[in-house]
């Protein structure tokens, strides 16, 4: 459904281990429902393109020389690499492309994670903080969403969120009050990860996914009408 992006050869030898042996923790640590993500996982997918790999692995060590992780979405059974980015929105010190395409599509009741390798030379997570707008600028404060976060681990390997996208207001039209969420149409909405290392350092990352709602009934009408989805354009 999405492209596929092969893997840069320029991924530092030491991460690049990393992902190998988190490969094989994976099936420990990562909760039944996303298994099947695990498989082809780090081999498969990846969103780097040649534009921006330089630009995303510069300045990528700490003071210490230790590398920023790359980090990843497990999302419609595969993981994709996030971009990096200056922090959680598009604005004018942005450095991640928001042109992209969909990195999978999320619909209600589904869940998604957050992965990060970790480990010897090479920042370690602390904590991880999501913000979720369909604004690039991440201002526009219409959108509902119910994002929960229903588990997170870390191993000496590999730190995890992983979140339920549940059916915003529990699909009560009223519990969505002047906002809007997704019908069965859909649209492109933004993840901002602002993780924090354990150095005291932090770095955002960022993917791309579409919110696709099911039928109108599993959300809300629009104004309580019966022949009108929720408007995600209002």
């Amino acid at each position: 459904m999405y492209p596929d992006y092969d893997r840069k050869n320029n991924t530092p030898p030491k991460v690049a281990t990393l992902i190998v042996v988190a490969m094989g923790i994976m099936a420990l640590l990562t909760p039944p429902y996303l298994l099947s993500a695990v498989p082809e996982a780090f081999a498969t997918k990846s969103d780097n393109d040649d534009r921006h790999s330089d630009k995303k692995h510069d300045d990528s060590k700490d003071d210490n020389g230790s590398e920023i992780p790359p980090a990843y979405i497990a999302i419609d059974g595969e993981l994709s690499e996030l971009q990096l980015e200056n922090g959680p929105s598009g604005d004018d010190d942005s450095i991640a492309d928001y042109d992209r395409d969909p990195q999978g599509t999320l619909s209600f009741g589904e869940h998604f994670s957050l992965l990060v390798p970790q480990g010897s030379g090479v920042l370690n997570v602390e904590s991880a903080q999501l913000s979720v707008n369909d604004d690039v600028a991440n201002q526009n404060d219409y959108l509902q969403t119910d994002i929960e976060l229903v588990d997170s681990g870390d191993d000496r390997y590999l730190y995890f969120q992983t979140y339920l996208n549940d059916v915003p207001g529990g699909g009560d039209p009223n519990a969505l009050g002047d906002g809007y969420t997704a019908n069965e149409n859909g649209f492109e909405i933004f993840l901002w990860w602002t993780v924090s290392f354990t150095d005291g350092t932090d770095q955002t990352y960022l993917a791309i996914v579409h919110l696709q709602g099911d039928e109108c009934e599993e959300h809300g009408w629009d104004d309580g009408s019966d022949t009108t989805c929720v408007d995600f354009d209002a």
